[in-house]
């Protein structure tokens, strides 16, 4: 399996981060739109799968499999190449880091990516999983505002360690092998996705359930 040193790996990361930064405002929405679209079909995914589960009977092992199944939707962002928010937040950041785009580029690019993002969701959540009919909001409303936020962190830490480790193959079996371990891990834990949750909550909302 072919894999990239350390410092190959830092100059895709730019590379990525530049590319993002200068598409045009057609691929960019395109780009977004499908990452979240893409995002939401792996929470669908874990939804069917680890919801058939009860998680008061199988405890942990039904967290293991919801995570296992939702790397799905990562493994497409970064193999179809999709604009996904939380690993622009690496990509960007780097590239400004490294002096190759401004801080109003990344900011600009990471603004468009978190509403294309969000209206890829919703158009799953919508069109797709609602005509369907699951529930899945309520623990999620339920967390305090720290909680959520410290979640959150957790969870973009090991998304953009998904999507550096990634970056190291060159291969496809190489990249989703590095892209699947931390995104189940982050799921299995209970961290909190923010893409995937502009899925989960509307969908919620859409079939009724109280956030309560």
């Amino acid at each position: 399996m072919a894999t990239l040193t350390s410092q190959e790996i830092l100059n895709a990361t730019v590379s990525m981060g530049l590319s993002k930064a200068n598409q045009c405002w057609i691929a960019r929405a395109a780009n977004t739109l499908l990452a979240g679209m893409y995002i939401a079909i792996g929470g669908f995914l874990a939804i069917r799968i680890g919801l058939a589960l009860p998680w008061e009977q199988w405890g942990g092992m039904s967290k293991l499999i919801f995570g296992a199944v939702f790397p799905l939707g990562l493994m497409l962002v970064v193999l179809c190449g999709a604009d996904l928010f939380t690993g622009s937040c690496m990509t960007l950041t780097t590239a400004q880091a490294k002096q190759k785009i401004t801080f109003g580029q990344t900011a600009f690019t990471l603004a468009t990516s978190w509403i294309g993002n969000f209206a890829g969701a919703l158009i799953v959540a919508f069109f797709i999983a609602y005509l369907s009919g699951l529930i899945f909001a309520n623990a999620k409303c339920s967390l305090g505002f720290t909680e959520a936020l410290l979640r959150g962190i957790g969870c973009n830490w090991l998304v953009c360690l998904a999507v550096f480790a990634a970056a190291a193959s060159t291969e496809t079996i190489g990249k989703i092998a590095a892209l699947w371990f931390p995104t189940m891990a982050f799921v299995a834990l209970g961290m909190e996705h923010c893409i995937a949750n502009m899925f989960f909550i509307p969908l919620g909302i859409l079939t009724g359930t109280d956030p309560r």
